[in-house]
């Protein structure tokens, strides 16, 4: 009985310890997912001011 109880509690531990690494894998994948999201909208917001730009200047010349 002993033997099993130990095996047991070891099996608790491992599902335990898995768990927890699936949890820290899920955290990092969802860090990094909202990095990249935070540099598409940089890129975008980068685009966006450039094209703003681009217009004043073409604006400017047609004056």
């Amino acid at each position: 009985m002993n033997a099993e109880n130990a095996r047991a509690a070891s099996e608790k531990a491992r599902e335990a310890s898995e768990a927890k690494r699936a949890e820290a894998e899920a955290g990092r994948i969802k860090a990094e997912s909202e990095r990249s999201n935070a540099e598409k909208k940089r890129v975008s917001n980068e685009g966006t001011r450039t094209s703003a730009e681009s217009a004043r200047v073409q604006e400017h010349k047609a004056r």
